[in-house]
């Protein structure tokens, strides 16, 4: 199939429409937590829980009604889901562990000069012994407190170990206490089936293929220049996905696009997701909803894509000393329809139930005459503070100088 050459507006509608955001929050249930995560194969999972970890705040954005018991459930009840790594620490379908098996050989060549940091014996059989023994179990009952040096900096050698044997294979995240992970056994937390299940890749050519296709479709339009949208894939430098993309695109699993305006910028899509962008042409609808993204959502994967299609330039700055912080320490983007309207840094006392809106930054391009964009940022708050539990609902000293966003949220208050 030769190039298809689109128009960025037609982009944005295949993105927003390929992520489930217009309109937004109409997936249902755990089966729409688990349709969402298997069409873009792993979504990223984050600790800091400001208004939600990233999984939930991903999440919340797509299904009516979410609640973390949703993915809570996936994961450690039905165990449809499984905590393992794909771009970073992820959240994946479980049939896709066998997949993982070169990536989890990879980390156990890694780990041997941690193995041996024990007197006593090898610290992952140590360890295992543990685990197997006595069921689940996190790091503190671990009880070895001898200091490693670790792939996150130094640590306890009991949390080392466990994530030794979590990376390469041994062990499953069985469920968690709030950030607390719990590991058992993976052979009793999988099914045999997929648990004994051989590497299905017959050489590294097609376990690299099989990475690049499923990371488009985790980013569904995908710019194959070089970015951390492509992290965590083995092997895998510039030339090599080129490489990768060509071979997909000639076998007609990866369509190349061309879009207008971006000239000297390749992108693809995967084959099975034509039809939506067929019907994102055709979606004229005046009727928009208003989404809360995260900043490690699927969407937001590309930031160079962001600005190219979107012209919204969004860095994650939580990392960022404050005094070169532009926005703030915890900033989310809104989405309305196919543009990003507006950004706010959020606040949540989850023992008086108060959410805040600390501040707000509206982009240069949002309108403030349509009455759709008020009634579609009420809905999406309102979603928003449901899916908190919020009791009460503030403006903060700096948003509320906003008389527009007032007039919007003052139902809500």
């Amino acid at each position: 199939m030769t190039e298809i050459s689109i128009s960025k507006s037609h982009a944005q509608a295949f993105m927003v429409a390929y992520h489930r955001l217009n309109p937004a929050r109409k997936l249902v249930g755990k089966k729409g937590v688990l349709d969402y995560v298997r069409q873009v194969n792993c979504i990223q999972y984050d600790p800091i829980n400001l208004v939600g970890q990233n999984p939930h705040l991903l999440l919340q954005s797509r299904v009516k009604n979410y609640k973390t018991t949703m993915l809570d459930e996936l994961l450690y009840s039905d165990r449809k889901l499984i905590d393992g790594f794909d771009k970073v620490m992820s959240i994946y379908p479980r049939e896709d562990w066998p997949f993982f098996s070169q990536h989890r050989k990879y980390f156990k060549a890694r780990e041997y000069q941690a193995d041996n940091i024990l007197p006593s014996g090898k610290l992952r059989k140590i360890v295992f012994e543990k685990v197997r023994s006595e069921g689940p179990i996190s790091p503190i009952e671990m009880n070895i407190d001898v200091p490693v040096d670790w792939a996150w900096g130094s640590t306890k050698a009991g949390r080392a170990g466990l994530e030794m044997l979590f990376f390469d294979g041994k062990l499953l995240v069985s469920h968690r206490i709030g950030t607390r992970r719990y590991f058992d056994l993976s052979k009793k937390l999988l099914p045999k089936e997929i648990y004994s299940m051989k590497d299905p890749h017959p050489n590294q050519i097609s376990r690299i293929d099989w990475h690049v296709h499923r990371r488009v479709g985790g980013l569904g339009l995908a710019h194959w220049g070089a970015g951390e949208h492509w992290g965590g894939m083995l092997g895998l430098k510039s030339v090599e996905r080129r490489k990768s993309i060509e071979r997909l695109s000639s076998n007609n699993k990866l369509i190349k696009l061309s879009i207008k305006g971006l000239d000297r910028k390749g992108f693809v899509i995967r084959h099975e997701d034509l039809e939506i962008l067929e019907l994102a042409s055709k979606n004229n609808s005046k009727t928009k909803s208003a989404a809360i993204l995260g900043a490690h959502d699927n969407f937001m994967w590309d930031r160079k894509l962001l600005r190219w299609l979107f012209d919204f330039d969004y860095v994650w700055e939580v990392y960022k000393p404050e005094k070169l912080r532009k926005y703030g320490y915890y900033v989310l983007p809104i989405l309305y329809g196919n543009k990003f309207i507006a950004r706010f840094e959020p606040g949540f006392n989850r023992k008086s139930g108060r959410f805040e809106i600390k501040n707000w930054w509206w982009e240069e391009s949002a309108t403030f005459d349509n009455k759709n964009l008020q009634l579609a940022l009420q809905n999406c708050f309102n979603d928003f503070l449901k899916y908190l539990g919020a009791e009460n609902f503030v403006l903060g000293e700096k948003a509320a100088q906003s008389d527009y966003l007032k007039k919007i949220l003052a139902p809500l208050i």
